[in-house]
């Protein structure tokens, strides 16, 4: 994976921060030895590498100082969207990545099977960036000047990570949906 050279300000995950989570080893050995990027497009931030409440890497209950149901206690949160929703991994679902609505009672908004598909979904969409300010000039992505063709290939390569994750109603249909509606303002 070509995470280093896509992104700056790795942060890897200290073992003693996040062995009591119920993670599965895939998630665990990623968070420890690959790490997640400080911040990502589209818009999304990760959480530090302590266990400071706001801050960092910790379960949503504690996270956010608040009582919420137990079932929420399921959740770990790794980051955030720009609209501050929270990027959470869920240790009951077999440590999927999610989205929580926070304007809708936090209902889940399914982004990746995977961290590891998700790590490649968030390479698959700098490429995209990249390749419109290639094509239309450092502004580009910020000023919706991009291709339908540069939305289909992303499109597709989503769709090979993570067939489910391009599905109606998860994050990466909408981003990709918001994509070519800001394309079609654009014209």
């Amino acid at each position: 994976m070509k995470w280093p050279e896509k992104f700056r300000d790795i942060v890897k995950y200290k073992s003693e921060l996040i062995v009591n989570y119920n993670l599965n080893e895939s998630t665990y050995v990623f968070l420890t030895e690959v790490g997640l990027p400080k911040d990502a497009p589209p818009f999304l931030s990760f959480v530090k590498n302590n266990k400071v409440p706001n801050e960092g890497i910790l379960r949503f209950t504690v996270f956010y100082k608040a009582r919420f149901k137990l079932k929420f206690k399921k959740y770990i949160v790794i980051g955030s969207n720009g609209a501050g929703d929270p990027i959470v991994i869920d240790t009951k679902d077999n440590c999927r990545i999610k989205q929580l609505n926070h304007e809708d009672n936090f209902s889940e908004i399914i982004i990746n099977n995977t961290i590891t598909d998700f790590a490649k979904s968030l390479i698959a969409y700098q490429d995209f960036i990249k390749s419109a300010i290639y094509e239309f000039g450092e502004d580009a992505w910020l000023d919706s000047l991009y291709s339908k063709k540069q939305i289909d290939q992303l499109e597709e390569r989503l769709n090979e990570i993570d067939t489910e994750s391009v599905l109606k109603g998860r994050f990466w249909f909408y981003e990709v949906d918001l994509l070519k509606i800001n394309k079609e303002n654009n014209e």
